[in-house]
């Protein structure tokens, strides 16, 4: 999961780990990879900045292409 409400980065390898045990249970073609909710879902907590954001999509990506190769 990539939570799309802190600004920190999650780390590579526990997202990785965790889409590998979602593999013992589904087929990995059959799963997604997203943030886990909006940017500014609930009012009371204060959006991300347009780069955390920016920096949370990018992981999305990166991630995405880890499992699925280069090619979209």
């Amino acid at each position: 999961m990539v939570d799309a409400t802190t600004p920190e980065l999650e780390d590579i390898d526990t997202v990785m780990a965790r889409i590998d045990t979602a593999g013992e249970f589904k087929d990995i073609e059959d799963a997604a990879v997203s943030p886990s909710r909006g940017f500014a879902d609930v009012a009371t907590r204060p959006p991300l900045s347009a780069g955390d954001q920016r920096r949370k999509l990018v992981l999305v990506e990166t991630i995405a292409r880890y499992c699925w190769g280069n090619e979209f």
